[in-house]
């Protein structure tokens, strides 16, 4: 009777409000948008741009079966591609529409909605303060003869992230 009493006593032990653990929590979500502001005049429309951001460790970015980044926006036209290699994530997209992503200013231009764990603690500065500067961007454009136009130094990319 003592025995089955003791084994009943640290089973109940175990027992707790519910509350679960963070490892036991659905994961919470950070938006991530990737703009490209204008610092001067554009001599032509941006047609393609790269940029490659560090994610913060434990962050996971949603892909395509193709092993691309899942875009919850990106500019319409755009044809978006790129990668999640941790830490680093690629976004590249190219657009050949006449207007290209923007004659003046590209403004936002890829929205990516990322996970973390329900017990980490992430703020902007996590995700912004890597990636200053980011590890690579780059931006083109074609010009009346068909010939690439290096925008990079055009354009000046940033990241903002909401939780």
């Amino acid at each position: 009777m003592i025995a089955i009493s003791l084994v009943v006593a640290l089973q109940c032990a175990g027992c707790g409000s519910g509350s679960g653990s963070a490892d036991s929590l659905p994961p919470k979500t950070a938006t991530i948008v990737f703009s490209a502001e204008a610092t001067a005049a554009l001599p032509v429309p941006v047609r393609t741009l790269k940029i490659v951001a560090r994610i913060p460790a434990g962050v996971t970015v949603p892909l395509n079966p193709d092993g691309t980044p899942v875009f919850s926006t990106s500019k319409s036209s755009a044809l978006p591609g790129g990668s999640f290699i941790p830490p680093l994530l690629t976004i590249t997209l190219a657009d050949t529409s006449p207007s290209g992503l923007g004659d003046t200013n590209v403004g936002a231009f890829a929205e990516i909605i990322a996970s973390y764990p329900a017990g980490a603690e992430l703020t902007e500065a996590s995700f912004t303060g890597i990636n200053n500067p980011f590890p690579d961007f780059t931006a083109s454009g074609l010009d009346s003869s068909n010939t690439t136009v290096n925008l990079t130094g055009f354009l000046k990319p940033s990241m903002k992230v909401t939780f």
